[in-house]
């Protein structure tokens, strides 16, 4: 990824039009109100290194408005946003839902968000890659109190790599696989066009 000329370009969640970068939203019931201090630890147990010469955590290069910017790596920023209103999103109206999506977009009252801002245009491999780091964080945040989870770059695109919606379901991987097992891309969810004859009418 290009370092921005500012590091303020991470907090945006707003990207070019027509490009999504990697985004697990966290449908919530109820706020987390976490702190810089409280996720500077969930971000040490998620993405931290041991080795020889200690240990490496991320470190927190700005914070500010519910949001912070995590350095993992020279290149790499990941960021995390805590919102206190409903998710509005396209999404709803993008595709069929079925009863467990459509139940957690209406449980949720807040979210938070973890991005991986900037990355656009990665290829399948790297893009699953990625969603896997950004999972590692979201398995420290997972419990009851979230309703589910979107994906909203993998909602814009034909064949994503992990299903856009993820209810709760208990278990983050179990949700996850089974979300994946019920999933019906947009190609599948439109109705059988009629075949168009060879034959000209006169």
């Amino acid at each position: 990824m290009k370092i921005p000329t500012s590091i303020h370009d991470l907090f945006s969640r707003d990207s070019a039009q027509g490009k999504s970068w990697p985004s697990i939203v966290m449908l919530l019931r109820h706020e987390k109100n976490l702190s810089v201090e409280d996720l500077s630890k969930l971000a040490d147990a998620a993405w931290g290194m041991t080795s020889a010469q200690g240990r490496t955590s991320p470190s927190v290069v700005d914070a500010g408005n519910g949001s912070v910017i995590f350095q993992l790596a020279p290149t790499i920023f990941f960021s995390f946003h805590q919102v206190t209103n409903r998710y509005s999103s396209p999404a709803q109206q993008n595709q069929p839902l079925n009863d467990a999506v459509r139940k957690m977009w209406e449980e949720h009252i807040v979210w938070c968000a973890v991005d991986a801002p900037e990355r656009y245009g990665l290829p399948d491999k790297q893009r699953r890659e990625c969603y896997m780091l950004l999972f590692h964080l979201v398995a420290k945040l997972w419990d009851s109190n979230v309703c589910g989870l979107y994906l909203p770059a993998e909602d814009n695109i034909a064949k994503p790599v992990i299903p856009p919606h993820v209810p709760n379901h208990g278990d983050l991987i179990a949700s996850i696989k089974r979300a994946g097992a019920n999933f019906t891309t947009k190609k599948e969810a439109m109705p059988p066009q009629p075949e168009r004859s060879s034959q000209t009418n006169i």
